[in-house]
């Protein structure tokens, strides 16, 4: 548990708890330093060489957290801006400093009874049912060419799933293709 969560509650403006904002009576609202809460989380990573040549990769984070019941309230409620369980998972091949990797990016579903309200998770943009879970496979590589010069191609989103990250109000991109050259010495 810990004291004085940021959570956005009701405030006063100029001594006032309503304004007008474009032409439109508005509850004054502030992020405020004043409630309790109950944090908890895990996130694990894994890296680990299934071969000389072949490494396996794996992160995953998942977080809870609610603002603790208070008088005359019926429960708890969600804390403000916790994300679904989110991660990352693969493989790579790797030699003579170039390699080739296919991986995931994957996210789990918010649920609406999740979401809080009157802070900053965008449940406006959520559908009926819930931010849904989604995944994307990638695959990219890099292969150097001489001492000075590397070459870096790849595909992200290869399925082009449409999706969108945690509480960011707009569509993640499609399928894209991309290569990079970057040199040193």
């Amino acid at each position: 548990m810990f004291r004085d969560a940021i959570v956005v509650d009701e405030f006063t403006f100029n001594g006032q708890d309503t304004i007008l904002f474009d032409d439109t009576p508005s509850r004054v609202l502030a992020a405020q330093n004043k409630r309790n809460a109950r944090l908890y989380g895990l996130t694990s990573y894994l890296n680990a060489d299934a071969t000389e040549n072949i490494a396996l990769f794996a992160s995953v984070s998942f977080t809870r957290g609610q603002i603790l019941k208070e008088a005359g309230a019926e429960k708890p409620s969600p804390l403000d801006h916790i994300p679904p369980t989110y991660g990352r998972a693969g493989f790579r091949w790797h030699k003579n400093g170039s390699f080739m990797e296919g991986f995931i990016l994957f996210n789990g579903k918010k649920r609406l009874e999740d979401y809080n309200l009157e802070g900053e998770d965008n449940f406006q943009y959520a559908p009926p049912t819930g931010m849904p879970e989604w995944i994307t496979l990638n695959i990219r590589g890099s292969y150097r060419l001489g001492k000075h010069l590397t070459i870096q191609v790849g595909i992200d989103n290869l399925l082009d799933t449409q999706y969108r990250y945690f509480a960011s109000g707009i569509n993640a991109p499609g399928r894209n293709f991309w290569i990079t050259a970057r040199t040193s010495w």
